[in-house]
């Protein structure tokens, strides 16, 4: 049961990582996207 609560835990990790990449890209694009116009 540990086990499967710890790879659990681990993708959990991994999902929140890529989501905050996901916003910090969009928010960079929309920061070069402002500037270009």
């Amino acid at each position: 049961a540990k086990q499967g609560e710890i790879e659990l835990r681990r993708v959990g990790v991994k999902k929140i990582l890529l989501i905050i990449c996901v916003l910090e890209a969009a928010r960079r694009a929309g920061v070069l996207a402002r500037c270009a116009v």
